[in-house]
């Protein structure tokens, strides 16, 4: 949903800013788990 508002709407703006934030943070949060979960397995498989 790519509506321009032409600035209409700042509260909108700001609730989109924040939903991308909120699914960025989640993507992050995931990225870090994975990675972490990676050092854990690879870790436990040399000892």
């Amino acid at each position: 949903m790519s509506v321009d508002l032409s600035g209409s709407h700042p509260s909108i703006d700001v609730i989109d800013k924040l939903k991308t934030y909120g699914m960025f943070h989640k993507l992050m949060r995931a990225t870090i788990v994975l990675v972490v979960v990676i050092l854990v397995f690879m870790v436990s498989y040399l000892v």
